[in-house]
């Protein structure tokens, strides 16, 4: 259903374009050539837009801002949500600064055939703000992420992590967690067979402590190796409590 809906209205688009182009000949006026009347209607459109777009901002940020990441549950979830929430501050501040003017100007400033257009070559004050105060903001988030990063991927705790396969059928999973050896067996695609849906060598003695569960339980404290494989596609490997 939605794909005709799209085709009918690519269809009516072509359609209006069409009408459009023979009124413009009936009118005997050139295909191409621009009135101040559709630039009139440009700038007023362009303004309509623009409130439009501010207007369904903030009814999107006061009706889903609250559906954002779920309380952080590891570690370092609070270093990196602080990295999100400064981020998004950075670009919505630079959003609602640059979008109004944007669409301000395109109205205020439509074509108009007695008006002629200021010939401004260059301003290098005005350059060099605009190149050294975003490149200063771009610096200080990239070092701020990349130090997230590195507190993230090598942690402090110097503890061996815990062990765990997490197996995935499309949309099913499954996990394998190691034994007291913390080793897991040897499993692979071609021994699937019956009741062995994991295809873990059953011949290998690593695999003979190992635990098959379809929840996951996560000791506190505790740091922790996940091994991802898969039977075909992997779907949904998501864990947002854990901003992973």
């Amino acid at each position: 259903m939605t794909l005709i809906v799209l085709v009918l209205a690519v269809l009516t688009a072509l359609q209006l374009i069409r009408i459009f182009e023979l009124s413009s000949k009936a009118r005997k006026r050139a295909e191409y050539e621009i009135s101040d009347k559709d630039n009139n209607n440009q700038g007023w459109l362009m303004l309509i837009f623009g409130i439009g777009l501010m207007l369904a901002f903030f009814w999107m940020l006061a009706n889903w801002g609250k559906l954002m990441l779920p309380k952080s549950a590891s570690e370092h979830g609070n270093d990196i949500d602080n990295l999100f929430k400064i981020s998004m501050y950075v670009i919505i501040a630079m959003f609602l600064v640059v979008q109004p003017i944007l669409f301000y100007f395109a109205w205020k400033y439509r074509g108009a055939s007695n008006r002629k257009a200021t010939y401004y070559e260059h301003n290098n004050r005005l350059e060099f703000v605009w190149t050294i105060v975003p490149a200063i903001i771009l610096a200080v988030l990239i070092i701020y992420g990349m130090t997230t990063w590195s507190k993230t991927m090598n942690p402090n705790n110097e503890q061996q992590p815990m062990v765990i396969e997490l197996y995935a059928q499309q949309f099913k999973w499954t996990a394998r967690y190691a034994g007291a050896d913390n080793k897991l067996g040897f499993a692979n695609v071609r021994l699937i067979k019956d009741a062995n849906v994991l295809g873990v060598d059953t011949l290998d003695a690593l695999a003979a402590d190992d635990k098959v569960a379809t929840e996951i339980h996560l000791p506190v404290g505790r740091p922790v190796l996940f091994k991802f494989r898969s039977q075909d596609v992997i779907h949904s490997a998501y864990m947002p409590h854990f901003r992973a």
